[in-house]
């Protein structure tokens, strides 16, 4: 079951990500823009280039900018060691699959929680946003910037899934790790923790797809 619902969240998850970048494609030649097919074809360059720091970045900048470096490099990692095994073998990782994912694990705990703090005004939801939301944005309103202002939308709210998805993830490897509770209550507490680990996978790759199409426009 947990394979099943992993495989078609991730296929839910890229074919999201594809019909964006064809609506994307499509509302930029209806408004003239010059964003087009070879910015989509652009776009593993724009994720590249979210590896390296910006000069013109503050203090602020820099230090958020290397904690999202390490947040991404630890969610890698436990993506690859937590979900393959699974996938792959239906097996649950053990080994040194296990001892990877458990040493980068409360990295990426410790990273999340800062990276919370100091993004958490720039991911702040504002009136256009609920516009969005409420689908009462004015009639003159171009219809490349209601996209732009959904997308920003989008990004926002998978920003704050991930923060909120954060919280049982850690939770359920802390519970589990308690001598309080029976074989059934352990196997919940590792379904807490599996299905919050595919849904935040699925919410940051959305994050990320965004957040590349957000640094291509600009």
């Amino acid at each position: 079951m947990f394979s099943t619902i992993t495989t078609i969240t991730l296929l839910a998850t890229f074919a999201f990500v594809g019909i964006h970048s064809v609506i994307t494609l499509a509302s930029a030649a209806k408004c003239g823009r010059k964003f087009g097919a070879i910015d989509i074809i652009k776009l593993p360059v724009f994720l590249l280039s979210m590896l390296f720091i910006e000069q013109k970045l503050t203090l602020i900048g820099i230090i958020r900018k290397l904690l999202f470096l390490l947040t991404l490099l630890c969610f890698v990692v436990l993506l690859l060691t937590g979900f393959l095994p699974k996938l792959i073998s239906g097996h649950t990782i053990t080994g040194y699959p296990l001892m990877i994912h458990a040493t980068f694990a409360p990295i990426f705990a410790i990273c999340i929680a800062v990276l919370a703090v100091l993004a958490a005004a720039q991911h702040r939801f504002d009136r256009s946003n609920w516009r969005i939301v409420l689908n009462i944005c004015k009639p003159d309103d171009p219809a490349i910037e209601a996209c732009e202002k959904s997308g920003c939308f989008v990004k926002k709210l998978c920003f704050w899934v991930v923060i909120a998805l954060s919280l049982p993830l850690i939770i359920s490897v802390v519970m589990g790790m308690l001598p309080f509770f029976d074989v059934h209550a352990q196997e919940l507490v590792i379904n807490i923790h599996r299905y919050s680990a595919v849904f935040l996978t699925a919410s940051a790759i959305i994050y990320i797809y965004l957040t590349v199409i957000e640094k291509a426009r600009s």
